[in-house]
């Protein structure tokens, strides 16, 4: 997946409004260790829509999505999935420094609604070179459960790797790899599912 970040010229407020979009969405789905039909296409009507908020310096604050109603919601998913996998690394670091923040993960789930889950992120900087700070991520969580409103879903285990490169000049997250596997169960009236899923995230993002 590909987001692109549009910056613009300061507002009266001193916040800089912004406008996200995606420019390149491949996802590939395995059941059984069988691949599931191409989802590519389905997901193309993504590209319609367009958040648009202001940056304080601090923290984004979205305040309009346009596009095709049916893909707003879904927008909103993929992206608090994706953007809670992108936290920007805080404090000073040199050189094999390791830092660990608590955070939280999006997961989206098959009727549309999110799974939060608590984890640990540990970053260590590995190099800096030509103004870009690189990274090795870990992320990991201990077990933990959700009541949804049709089932209840208990996460076993989820330890996740990776590396981030960061660009120094506008703190942003350029390019992003997180690999792993996690372990779910979704518990109903009567039935239990045992859901093993491996994480194969890469994410571009381009402020232009």
């Amino acid at each position: 997946i590909t987001l692109k970040t549009i910056s613009f010229a300061k507002d009266q407020s001193n916040n800089i409004p912004f406008e996200i979009s995606y420019t390149d969405i491949k996802a590939k789905t395995f059941v059984n260790g069988q691949q599931n039909p191409s989802t590519d296409e389905s997901l193309k009507g993504l590209y319609q829509v367009k958040i648009k908020g202001v940056d304080n310096g601090i923290k984004r604050e979205f305040t309009q999505i346009d596009g095709p109603d049916e893909y707003k919601k879904m927008f909103e998913i993929l992206y608090n999935s994706f953007e809670s996998m992108m936290v920007t690394p805080k404090g000073n670091f040199k050189i094999n420094d390791k830092h660990t923040v608590q955070n939280e993960f999006k997961v989206p789930m098959p009727d549309g609604s999110e799974f939060t889950l608590g984890m640990d992120t540990s970053y260590t900087l590995t190099k800096i070179e030509d103004g870009k700070a690189y990274f090795d991520v870990e992320m990991s969580s201990k077990p933990s459960s959700q009541k949804m409103e049709a089932f209840t879903i208990e996460v076993e285990s989820y330890q996740v790797s990776g590396k981030m490169k960061l660009d120094m000049k506008d703190n942003n997250i350029s390019e992003s790899t997180i690999q792993g596997p996690m372990v779910m169960n979704m518990l109903g009236a009567g039935f239990k599912m045992i859901m093993k899923t491996t994480y194969d995230y890469k994410i571009n993002s381009k402020k232009m």
